[in-house]
């Protein structure tokens, strides 16, 4: 997907908050951080992938953990990514870089967390030829990546 438009993480943390977001919702957000180059690639893998979008999460870890997938349900992934961390830093020590990229991605969310302490992006006028002006003047936002409903059970025509 080719972006015209790389948006700020004031622009971002404007329209979404992740003390209140879904999984699905989660996963647009990644997607814009990764974007905006303020996500690596393992950061964003990390971030992006939610277990309740994949449309056997009830057979599998749905079975083992007595809860069914909701993946528009909003929580809190400050909180989320703080568990994440502590188990993280508690059970996998030996190896600092997982720590270390879920540090990262926590600090990222608590900065996203706030949106009021970041600075407003400001652009000073240049001078520009008229030409390039026009340019900015059509640049166009690609609309964000929507993932499709999960659908948990096949209809009768496709099953075995």
């Amino acid at each position: 997907m080719v972006r015209s438009h790389v948006l700020s993480l004031h622009d971002i943390a404007k329209r979404y908050d992740v003390r209140a977001i879904s999984p699905r919702a989660m996963t647009a957000l990644s997607e814009e951080l990764y974007f905006a180059g303020l996500l690596d690639r393992e950061q964003y893998q990390a971030l992006a992938f939610q277990a309740e979008l994949m449309p056997n999460y009830d057979l599998t870890i749905g079975a083992l953990t007595g809860q069914r997938a909701e993946p528009d349900k909003p929580r809190d992934y400050t909180q989320v990514w703080r568990a994440k961390l502590a188990f993280e830093m508690k059970h996998l020590a030996g190896d600092p870089r997982i720590a270390q990229r879920t540090r990262r991605i926590l600090e990222l969310l608590q900065e996203l967390e706030s949106p009021r302490k970041l600075p407003a992006l400001v652009e000073a006028p240049a001078k520009t030829s008229r030409a390039r002006r026009d340019s900015r003047a059509r640049r166009v936002q690609a609309p964000a990546y929507q993932v499709p409903p999960v659908r948990l059970t096949a209809p009768p025509s496709e099953r075995w």
